[in-house]
């Protein structure tokens, strides 16, 4: 029995290929920041600038590895549902919840970093 080929509409095909380009973008980024030869070397460039006040460097990197890797396995997720074509409803609930959920964790990343800076400038003027 031959399986009939699957395609998706063109705008299905360009979201999907920008979110592989991103998830494997920000994929490498957390994995060299995730690095001790790198880290260090950024600490030692921010401790000359003094931007550095408070250690939480290791957690945030941590923290942005396992976000992004929640979002490459959103992606397959995404793949395969796209590959075998569920029903339009099923298909359409996965991906907003998906992107509701990955948004506030990027959200909240994002607020951890601003806040730990907001902090150290306040500790450098003050």
């Amino acid at each position: 029995m031959k399986h009939p080929v699957v395609c998706a509409s063109p705008t299905r095909a360009i979201s999907l290929t920008a979110e592989i380009v991103l998830v494997l973008t920000t994929m490498l980024l957390m994995c060299l920041a995730y690095l001790e030869r790198f880290r260090k070397a950024l600490w030692e460039v921010g401790g000359q600038n003094s931007w550095n006040y408070i250690s939480r460097q290791q957690q945030q990197s941590e923290s942005s590895l396992a976000i992004s890797v929640l979002a490459a396995s959103t992606c397959i997720a995404r793949l395969v549902l796209a590959y075998f074509k569920p029903a339009a409803a099923h298909s359409c609930l996965f991906n907003t919840l998906n992107d509701i959920m990955l948004s506030g964790f990027w959200i909240y990343s994002i607020a951890a970093q601003c806040s730990r800076l907001a902090t150290s400038h306040a500790q450098t003027i003050s």
